[in-house]
């Protein structure tokens, strides 16, 4: 009986044109970050996959690797016991029940002593710190003084504030290191960056090691839409920037890459945002820069970031519709294909997304809490944050029903606007009961162990 019933099935199976199972691709790329020690690995999921299984070794030769733990289900594993300034190499295969994939191409790096530097990577769509995983439990604490670095800086509100921030769960903050390019970087008339003034690097060292002191990580902002305004004193210094791809080139040599090599040993540093919503100064929404310009020095600055550090780096587009490939939006100003138009290599990439809400897009998107990334269009290959929205909460609800869905529907991180209360949006009251309530509910989340 047990013979007829399962020829019978498989009688049926062809009957009817169904496919039995096949086993599953082999993996993609396999990225590698290298620790003390210990390798993370990452990969993307493999469609039909149930698991996967690593092995490991220090020739590049999978026939000779060792297999490393059992079959996992997630894309990404921490491989321990590793010889510090050897190099390794890793390779994944997929399983599901009908058999396993052959190997990936190999990936590999070289574990070095110090390297657990509590450092955030991206991996897939999500972000981890030495193999755990972290969610951005955030905020924006844009400016205490509009233009501090160089400016009116204050040692005194940067470690009380934060000291405070962290003490209510707050992981990581978004800061403007220049607001209006009037005071910090030097800028001449022609466009031509030929650096930063002494103050402005002595602010941003006492700065950078405060977030450090008090373990608040730092989205460190570049600059707004605010430098090509007309309200200010300097934007046609940066319209001749922005305009000319040799002026970006300055920027780029004597301000950005010193930047990064200055800070870049702060873990506290954890990713960069080249341009606040840069939307509102091009041509499309009222300003006068193609995104073309824009795309050009996000492709060289995003390619010289990954060449001179581990800082992530993203932008802060305004309006989904410019960060999404969605049918009705527009595009993806800032997709992999989008900069590499401009300048083509493989360090030319964001490393995250990180859109801006506020109520008012309502009339055209979704409030975005309770959305998914997927359903905007984005690229969920990547980590995708809100980068600004209402302390005050969205339309309905509250900041902690926000931080909650965001966290349910896929969301990275929320770094609502702002934690010192800059404007009517909200503060630091009107914050942190979400970013307490989010920490008590998912503690390994926010400060991993």
């Amino acid at each position: 009986m047990r013979t007829i019933i399962v020829i019978s099935a498989i009688f049926c199976l062809a009957a009817m044109g169904c496919a039995l199972p096949s086993p599953p691709a082999a993996p993609g790329t396999i990225s590698v970050a290298p620790g003390d020690g210990q390798l993370f690995v990452y990969w993307a999921p493999v469609s039909g996959a149930t698991s996967y299984d690593l092995a490991y070794g220090t020739e590049n030769d999978s026939s000779q690797a060792l297999p490393f733990g059992g079959a996992t289900d997630a894309t990404h594993a921490l491989i321990t016991g590793l010889a510090n300034d050897t190099a390794y190499y890793v390779w994944v295969k997929a399983v599901n029940s009908a058999g396993t994939s052959g190997f990936s191409a190999p990936g590999s790096g070289t574990p070095q002593a110090g390297a657990n530097d509590n450092r955030v990577i991206a991996a897939g769509a999500e972000f981890f710190v030495d193999g755990e995983r972290i969610w951005m439990n955030g905020c924006n604490t844009p400016w205490d003084n509009w233009n501090d670095f160089g400016g009116s800086y204050d040692h005194s509100f940067w470690n009380d504030h934060y000291t405070a921030l962290h003490e209510n769960g707050v992981n990581d903050s978004r800061v403007w290191i220049t607001c209006s390019g009037e005071v910090g970087i030097i800028i001449d008339t022609n466009g031509h960056v030929s650096g930063a003034t002494a103050a402005h690097w002595t602010d941003l060292d006492d700065f950078f090691a405060t977030a450090e002191s008090t373990g608040v990580r730092v989205m460190a902002t570049l600059m707004s839409f605010d430098h090509f305004k007309d309200t200010y004193t300097k934007y046609q210094n940066w319209r001749n920037w922005i305009n000319s791809d040799a002026n970006i080139e300055s920027y780029i040599t004597n301000y950005l890459i010193p930047f990064c090599t200055r800070y870049g040993g702060y873990s506290s540093l954890w990713a960069i945002d080249l341009t606040n919503e840069p939307d509102w100064a091009t041509n499309t929404e009222g300003g006068t820069i193609d995104w073309a310009r824009f795309q050009q020095f996000w492709a060289k600055a995003s390619k010289a970031i990954h060449e001179n550090s581990r800082i992530l780096v993203t932008v802060g587009i305004a309006v989904i519709k410019y960060n999404s490939d969605a049918a009705g939006n527009v595009e993806n100003k800032v997709s992999d294909a989008a900069l590499r138009a401009q300048l083509n290599d493989l360090k030319v990439h964001l490393d995250f997304y990180s859109p801006h809400y506020y109520p008012w897009m309502e009339l055209w998107w979704e409030i975005p809490f309770y959305v998914t990334p997927a359903a905007y269009g984005m690229d969920t290959s990547k980590p995708c944050l809100i980068g600004e929205n209402p302390a005050t909460g969205s339309t309905g609800h509250t900041l902690t029903q926000d931080f909650e869905s965001a966290f349910a529907n896929g969301w990275q991180g929320v770094q609502p606007w702002t934690s010192n209360g800059v404007d009517g949006n909200g503060g630091f009251a009107e914050l942190t009961p979400a970013t307490n309530e989010f920490y008590t509910n998912h503690p390994t989340l926010v400060f991993p162990n």
